[in-house]
């Protein structure tokens, strides 16, 4: 495979497709110190790993780009990390996603990036015996320098870098032996904690782009409503404000700032349809959960775990009505909401031929696609930033409050071209219209013998189905849950 070849379409050594997969011929000759989609060196040494998962407090912004540098034998000092976009260059090729869930992300990106690692070592170390026309055996590397080991002689990264990049890409390289790790597994300074502490990483909410506008919805308090009108002419008047239009979760207003925005929100006269969550409380749902419970006839067989046997449930039965002592109880946990930090924002952008949004996303490459399907443009015309998230815990998951900021860029780009629009959820909001973790209850029953021994034990749980909330029903059979289980 050539180069090129190797840069656009891909392969498993190096990490995959290159990020300018998509340019013309002439930008790859301009790529120097580029080794593949997570590296590049630039002359003056400094080293550019790009993490490819969303950091949202989990440090992964410094994990996975340690176990790039640790097979590079980069010196920790010369990395600087960079945050991803959506690009297919990240798909993972063992979930076939670019995403961050799942607490998976070391664990699909670790042999990934050891290799990419490798490779552009023993490249830098290749670059750097053809220098000196000597054996690449004769040369090793270490602190983010080649070393001639006979003469002495040694060449930066930086130095060797150009050079380096254009090296034939190794179709096996040696990877290290993790008694001889120096990052892996040690402590370092994190990456992102001076910008935290001074204020200057950019998560998501401090976004800002010439002229941009800024966006807050009037939203019904309940989520399955549908906006039946409101007055525009009197949000128009409003202070600020300088459009007002209906989208599908409730109705934007624009205006020159998030204040104004948002007051304009909240004084704004609309009315919803909300006859479909009329009949919906707290006390009904937990009623229907208990009588779930006592449902035999529907109750599903819970999944074995591994190296135990088949679940018995007449033998579980039995044994727990002859028990010596039986004991019941019950736990409830009620719809949660994520509550991150950081509410709800994106910034967007539709032009007539692109459109470009900054957000601190779980699912790039899904962002991506929800991009071109709401503005009809080709998705390789779709550009996203990957922003620094103020927490996550699986609600920046869901595109939804992305696919409202680009919808409303798309409604505002119908008057003003180009301009950039930032919709920032309210506290409220983020709460009341959250994808909550689902509500479940649980019976658990134990028998216990005359000497206190456990006998037998039967839990039976029922609740909210995330997976067909989420419309995601293309999983394992083991992971659907239709109440009850037990």
């Amino acid at each position: 495979m050539k180069r090129r070849e190797f840069l656009v379409v891909g392969g498993t050594l190096a990490g995959g497709f290159w990020l300018g997969a998509s340019l013309p011929e002439q930008a790859f000759a301009a790529t120097i110190g580029r080794f593949n989609a997570y590296l590049e060196i630039d002359a003056d040494g400094i080293i550019h790993i790009t993490c490819p998962q969303s950091e949202m407090g989990q440090g992964i912004h410094d994990g996975l780009p340690k176990i790039l540098a640790e097979e590079l034998e980069a010196r920790w000092e010369d990395v600087r990390v960079r945050m991803p976009s959506a690009d297919d260059a990240f798909v993972n090729p063992i979930t076939k996603r670019h995403r961050t869930a799942n607490s998976e992300s070391t664990t699909i990106y670790y042999g990934l990036l050891r290799t990419a690692g490798a490779s552009a070592r023993d490249m830098l170390i290749a670059a750097a015996a053809q220098r000196w026309a000597v054996a690449v055996s004769e040369c090793r590397a270490s602190a983010s320098r080649v070393t001639h080991t006979e003469s002495g002689r040694s060449a930066s990264y930086g130095d060797l870098a150009a050079a380096a990049a254009a090296m034939p890409i190794p179709s096996a390289p040696l990877l290290k032996d993790p008694k001889d790790f120096t990052l892996i597994g040690r402590s370092t300074k994190r990456k992102d904690t001076p910008a935290k502490v001074d204020g200057s990483l950019v998560f998501g909410i401090d976004v800002t782009l010439p002229g941009m506008l800024h966006a807050a919805l009037r939203r019904s308090p309940t989520v399955a409503s549908k906006v039946v009108g409101f007055d525009r002419d009197a949000a128009l008047s409003l202070p600020g404000v300088i459009d007002a239009f209906v989208v599908p979760d409730g109705v934007a207003l624009v205006a020159n700032s998030t204040w104004n925005a948002r007051r304009a929100a909240e004084a704004l006269n609309a009315t919803f349809d909300d006859a479909p969550a009329q009949n919906v409380d707290t006390d009904g749902m937990r009623a229907r959960l208990r009588s779930a419970l006592d449902d035999d006839a529907k109750a599903l067989a819970g999944r074995p775990m591994p190296g135990f046997p088949a679940f018995d449930k007449a033998a579980t039965l039995s044994a727990l009505a002859g028990a010596a002592r039986r004991l019941e109880w019950e736990y409830e946990v009620p719809f949660l909401a994520h509550a991150a930090l950081e509410p709800l924002c994106a910034t967007a952008v539709v032009r007539a031929d692109e459109a470009e949004v900054w957000a601190p996303t779980q699912q790039p490459d899904r962002t991506r696609d929800m991009m071109a399907q709401v503005t009809g443009l080709p998705r390789e015309r779709c550009k996203l930033h990957v922003t620094f998230l103020g927490g996550g815990f699986g609600r920046k998951w869901e595109v939804d409050f992305v696919r409202q900021a680009v919808q409303i860029a798309k409604g505002v780009a119908a008057s003003r071209p180009g301009t950039p629009v930032k919709l920032t959820w309210t506290r409220e909001q983020d709460f009341r219209h959250d994808r909550f973790r689902p509500a479940h209850l649980v019976r658990t029953r134990a028998g216990l013998d005359a000497e206190g021994k456990l006998v037998a034990m039967h839990s039976r749980t029922t609740g909210i189905s995330m997976w067909k909330y989420q419309g995601r029903l293309r999983c394992p059979a083991w992971r659907i849950r239709s109440p009850p289980v037990g």
